[in-house]
């Protein structure tokens, strides 16, 4: 149990004994703390916002049920649920309040789809629950039925979202 270093594009993660999630895709950085202690080191200063301050540093230390996660005008660190971040080790999806646009980012990054959504006010209902990561049919089954809308299978790796329409 030796500490090491995890490196990403504009980062890096000092390890000192732990278990930890790191997500580096597609300008997406996410740090998540389960246990133990990380120290997520920049390469440049950035700003960081918790629910109390926003200050500019280099070196962000985290402790266990943080995370710390790029936004458009910096990072965020706050406490969260793990194992949200976690549960895939366990061959499961957990969702805790996730907005269908986490939901679409889940689906393109975990199974390679291209996600249209063409209702926009889609994007603000969120979904909890618990499913197998290695069902993909029962994933899109409980998005159909959770939010009434069809998920439309435009080509092997496209798939459309769109409200039911209301029959009266």
């Amino acid at each position: 149990k030796r500490p090491f270093i995890v490196h990403g594009s504009t980062f890096d993660v000092n390890v000192l004994g732990t278990s930890f999630n790191v997500i580096n895709r597609a300008e997406k950085i996410r740090v998540v703390l389960k246990t133990g202690k990380v120290q997520v080191d920049f390469k440049n200063k950035i700003s960081i916002k918790t629910p109390e301050i926003v200050n500019t540093q280099q070196v962000v230390d985290l402790n266990p049920n943080e995370w710390l996660e790029s936004k458009e005008n910096g990072y965020i660190k706050q406490t969260i649920n793990t194992s949200v971040y976690t549960s895939w080790k366990n061959n499961l999806l957990t969702f805790d309040n996730t907005s269908i646009q986490e939901l679409t980012r889940i689906l393109e990054d975990n199974y390679g789809l291209n996600v249209i959504i063409e209702d926009k006010t889609l994007l603000k209902d969120t979904l909890t629950g618990r499913i197998p990561s290695d069902k993909l049919t029962a994933l899109l089954k409980a998005i159909t039925l959770s939010f009434e809308i069809d998920v439309i299978q435009k080509d092997a790796h496209t798939i459309i979202l769109k409200r039911q329409k209301k029959t009266e």
